[in-house]
């Protein structure tokens, strides 16, 4: 019964699924590894952003210039037990330089990091960090 099954953040799980999918399509190795040391999807979005900033994926959105490749994740700022963090992730649809458009899971109307919902969003590009695909 589905109806007694734990709560979990499943913004990560929804971002690598296109991933893992498109990695697959194509024979193409991912940018980053998505999986731990196992072999376990990783959905835990710190995790993730860590990944791509240890295979210099990682890009800070306050101070980097490029713009962010359709397809990339983004990784919003936050705080987990006091340190700072990531605490919600999404794909990159566009970037015009100063605004993304997203999509991303886990949402809700006004844009929060918990939901219920996969929705289409803009956001300020230099309040978000990435991780390039």
């Amino acid at each position: 019964d589905q109806s007694v099954v734990d709560f979990f953040p499943w913004c990560q799980a929804f971002a690598n699924h296109p991933w893992f999918r498109a990695a697959r399509e194509l024979n193409v190795p991912l940018p980053f590894p998505l999986t731990d040391a196992g072999g376990s999807p990783s959905y835990y979005v710190p995790w993730v952003a860590d990944s791509a900033r240890r295979a210099g994926k990682f890009r800070n959105g306050a101070t980097t210039k490029e713009r962010i490749p359709p397809g990339s994740f983004f990784f919003v700022p936050g705080a987990r037990g006091g340190e700072h963090s990531h605490i919600h992730v999404g794909i990159v649809l566009a970037d015009d330089g100063t605004t993304i458009r997203t999509v991303e899971g886990n949402t809700n109307e006004a844009g929060g990091s918990n939901g219920y919902c996969v929705a289409e969003r803009f956001r300020k590009k230099s309040t978000n960090d990435y991780g390039l695909i």
